[in-house]
């Protein structure tokens, strides 16, 4: 997760990107606002499997790193670990059950329901499978709402 999320993400829109498009522009503080709002809406395409608000999500994230990015003198270690951590913060978050968005999960291991099917059997109602999509990989959890 950290390797590819939060240091590979980073040394690509961040390191790169950021940096080729303030280039173009000849590396005034405008090019590098220039780069800033770019590279952060390149950054929430490539985030469109999460939908249309995990793409903007994302885009406010890229605003939000690129903007530690510039205000640390261009240090990707700040951002880098800025990512890391929001990273960890999410997969905790689902984990416990407690991501924003999410509905009550059905906890497969302890009800005993393996998938769907077996949780709506089990007297769970409205049933659905709801897709997290975290750095590229869908988490399928059943959700239900009661």
């Amino acid at each position: 997760m950290w390797l590819l999320g939060a240091l590979g993400e980073e040394l690509v829109y961040r390191g790169y990107l950021m940096n080729r498009v303030a280039g173009s522009f000849r590396n005034s503080s405008v090019a590098w606002t220039v780069g800033l709002i770019v590279v952060s809406v390149a950054f929430g395409c490539a985030h469109l499997d999460q939908g249309s608000t995990g793409m903007v999500e994302n885009i406010l994230n890229g605003l939000m790193l690129g903007g530690l990015y510039l205000a640390c003198g261009r240090n990707l270690a700040v951002p880098v670990i800025a990512h890391a951590f929001s990273d960890t913060l999410d997969f905790l978050l689902i984990y416990l059950g407690t991501y924003p968005g999410m509905h009550q999960a059905c906890d497969f291991p302890r009800s005993g329901c393996l998938d769907a099917a077996r949780c709506n059997e089990r007297g769970c109602t409205n049933v659905h499978i709801q897709l997290i999509h975290l750095q590229g990989r869908k988490i399928e959890r059943a959700v239900l709402q009661r």
